[in-house]
């Protein structure tokens, strides 16, 4: 395997584990998530978490294939960015909606989300 092929999984790898573990504490703690965060439903944090957690599945079922196949990498890269304009756009739109520390932990989110991204998108381009 090709030193651009081993930083591709590397970043995807990353990201299957980011989204599990946030999807998993989005479905265990949703009730002291929602409170911290400012949120009336927690519920929608649970729906979050179980979409979290699908998306960490179809990722590494990706991994799983011998070779990758860069268009289903660059849908995973654009639903990552769809992520980001998304947070981006709850703290510009409705930002009273959030406590600071809601703000703060959707906008950090975000930036590790923008961040792999980043490197999926330079490491498929090197392919």
């Amino acid at each position: 395997m090709r030193n651009e092929e081993k930083n591709l999984r590397g970043a995807l790898i990353a990201n299957a584990v980011f989204s599990f573990i946030s999807g998993l504490l989005f479905m265990v703690l949703p009730q002291e998530l929602a409170q911290l965060m400012g949120l009336a439903y927690p519920d929608w944090l649970v729906f979050i978490g179980v979409g979290l957690l699908g998306f960490a599945i179809i990722i590494l079922l990706l991994l799983f294939k011998p070779r990758l196949i860069p268009g289903q990498v660059k849908a995973i890269t654009y639903l990552d960015w769809g992520w980001v304009i998304g947070s981006m756009l709850l703290i510009l739109i409705d930002p009273l909606y959030f406590t600071l520390k809601g703000l703060v932990i959707v906008a950090m989110l975000a930036m590790v989300v923008a961040t792999l991204a980043i490197w999926q998108g330079k490491a498929l381009g090197r392919l």
